[in-house]
């Protein structure tokens, strides 16, 4: 059975809690997107470091960030490449057996930070698609992309549509009327995850006509609308009638423009790759904080925690709460996000 998110109890949030807060400037802003660079003149150091984080690498063109390897599906018996070619990216497939198959495509664009994994986009007359094998960052090598493990014959066809691009992207373009992934320039101008998905458009701010979201500044449901409109992945996302998901602002309901739903026993199934807002939902502090506890309570978006920091810095985060544990609590084990108390 399938509930719209902000109706599951697992969020412990009721559309009436959702629907109330206001937007920091007190009107809807500017449609006017500008940019990264426009905030490097006042905001210098945060945007250089921000620049470092996994959400601000999540796409970009193929070639710099390609990771060379191959993969052959045993179900179809299609062996896969992606290598260098010249100044180009390429993927490469054959099979020596009945019936033979021997080609190759240009990969274009690139999806994903490598923080899980990565996949590769490329372009057929202006109409952008998916490659059908990914590389997975945990497992150090290249496998079917999710729900291609099966094919029996190889296909080059899934198309990536603008809610592929939504999360990954940044000032996605316009489609060509009547199709899902034409598009008649190039389909993004911004590479990763851009201020502005966080704080709005900032056309009017960067030329000094007023002020910009601060998600810190909002209500709590709005504040996490800002999260949730990438990190809550769910079963299915479908567009409020009349809007598009892109259509939504930092500071307005997430509900207005796009219903995402999850299965109401997703609390006892392992979560997906970009379900971060449900493990949140489902942890005892969250819970217990009668969700004051948000994503910003531990994570700051604009920096990179480093791997080997990583344990002591998210353990500061909970003892800044939990400030009654001894230093010596659980010394054999510093990582707090393993722990089920």
């Amino acid at each position: 059975m399938f509930r719209p998110a902000v109706l599951v109890v697992l969020f412990c949030v009721s559309l009436a809690l959702a629907m109330t807060g206001a937007r920091v400037a007190g009107q809807r802003p500017s449609t006017d997107y500008v940019g990264n660079d426009a905030c490097l003149p006042c905001h210098k150091t945060i945007v250089e470091s921000y620049a470092q984080t996994a959400m601000a690498r999540t796409s970009g063109p193929a070639l710099p960030a390609l990771i060379e390897g191959s993969y052959r599906n045993p179900v179809s018996g299609v062996s896969y490449r992606v290598r260098r070619h010249g100044a180009r990216a390429m993927l490469s497939y054959d099979r020596s057996t009945p019936p033979e198959l021997h080609g190759s495509q240009e990969l274009s664009y690139y999806i994903g930070s490598n923080t899980l994994g990565r996949t590769f986009l490329f372009s057929v007359d202006g109409f952008l698609y998916q490659a059908p094998i990914n590389y997975y960052a945990r497992k150090h090598g290249w496998e079917m992309a999710p729900g291609d493990a099966q094919l029996r014959e190889m296909e080059l066809n899934h198309p990536a549509d603008r809610t592929c691009l939504f999360c990954h992207t940044s000032r996605i373009q316009p489609r060509v009327p009547g199709t899902i992934n034409h598009f008649s320039g190039a389909p993004f101008l911004q590479n990763g995850v851009g201020c502005e998905r966080c704080h709005g458009p900032g056309g009017e701010h960067a030329a000094g006509h007023g002020p910009i979201v601060n998600p810190a500044k909002l209500t709590g449901a709005r504040r996490d609308d800002i999260c949730m409109q990438c990190h809550l992945e769910g079963v299915g996302r479908i567009a409020v009638a009349g809007h598009r998901e892109a259509d939504y602002r930092p500071g307005d309901t997430l509900s207005d423009y796009l219903a995402i739903f999850v299965r109401q026993d997703a609390a006892s199934d392992r979560l997906g790759a970009v379900s971060q807002f449900e493990a949140l939902a489902l942890s005892a502090c969250r819970r217990q904080s009668n969700g004051a506890l948000t994503c910003t309570s531990c994570h700051d978006p604009h920096v990179q925690v480093s791997a080997p920091q990583r344990t002591e810095f998210y353990r500061a985060k909970c003892l800044t709460c939990h400030a009654t544990l001894a230093e010596g609590h659980h010394a054999e084990d510093r990582g707090c996000t393993s722990c089920r108390a």
